[in-house]
């Protein structure tokens, strides 16, 4: 079966940042930025892949059912400096699958070369980025990163995790609350073969003011789950999650 793969990029952060045209620019900046990589990107012929006992699954963002394939996710830090040069590029998450990590290496390097990201660096408020690539996990409505390739991956039935009682609550920012501030915050990570989250994988996908990400990130240590399941075994799987944080009403998982 084919799982896509997708590419995103993580920039400075735009929290706590209210003015919309300057968060228009710079969500431009990133998207031509993917482009020029997505365009420099020669994707591997085959792609060895090592399964183990400690691989993390996620949900495969086309399937009807609860199924899940094995996750890749490649992590390439660099430094885009204003003239469109990179330096310091840099795996930082290796997948198992090695030739994924070099390839997209080697399309922050050709797309430098080509002189193609001169001058978005002012743009994206900064010159530390992350670039990342992974399987698409089912994002509860949240779209997928910029499509970057197909690859053939085996499947699994997957009994997902569940969220286990007493739900902590994230307390709603008293600032916020008290200007009326709304916001939706989405937190994507792995849950172990314990039902704990993992801290060291979370990552913020939606959320724009940093009070509100503070507030989930407090409570989500303290969340228990049921692991997910397949063949009967617990398994670590990544999972997306939304919080709400409304007016009348506490912040919802």
């Amino acid at each position: 079966m084919d799982a896509v793969v997708t590419l995103e990029l993580t920039s400075p952060a735009l929290a706590g940042i209210a003015d919309r045209e300057v968060v228009q620019r710079r969500g431009d900046a990133t998207r031509l930025l993917l482009q020029e990589l997505r365009s420099a990107f020669a994707a591997p012929v085959t792609l060895a892949l090592a399964v183990d006992r400690g691989t993390v699954l996620a949900k495969a963002a086309e399937a009807g059912r609860d199924d899940a394939v094995p996750e890749i996710t490649v992590g390439v830090a660099f430094t885009l400096l204003a003239d469109g040069r990179v330096r310091d590029v840099r795996v930082t998450a290796a997948s198992p699958a090695p030739a994924l990590d070099s390839a997209l290496a080697g399309a922050i390097a050709r797309a430098a070369r080509a002189g193609a990201l001169s001058g978005l660096a002012p743009e994206l408020g900064g010159d530390s980025l992350l670039a990342e690539v992974a399987t698409t996990v089912d994002a509860q409505g949240i779209q997928p990163g910029t499509p970057l390739m197909r690859v053939r991956l085996p499947r699994y039935v997957v009994t997902p995790p569940t969220l286990l009682p007493p739900l902590p609550s994230p307390e709603y920012p008293m600032v916020a609350r008290r200007a009326g501030v709304t916001d939706s915050v989405a937190l994507r990570f792995v849950v172990d073969t314990l039902g704990r989250v993992d801290v060291a994988s979370l990552s913020v996908i939606a959320g724009t003011y940093r009070d509100f990400v503070k507030a989930v990130l407090t409570v989500l240590p303290r969340m228990r789950f049921e692991p997910a399941r397949s063949a009967d075994c617990a398994i670590a799987f990544r999972v997306v999650m939304p919080f709400t944080f409304s007016l009348g009403r506490s912040s919802d998982a």
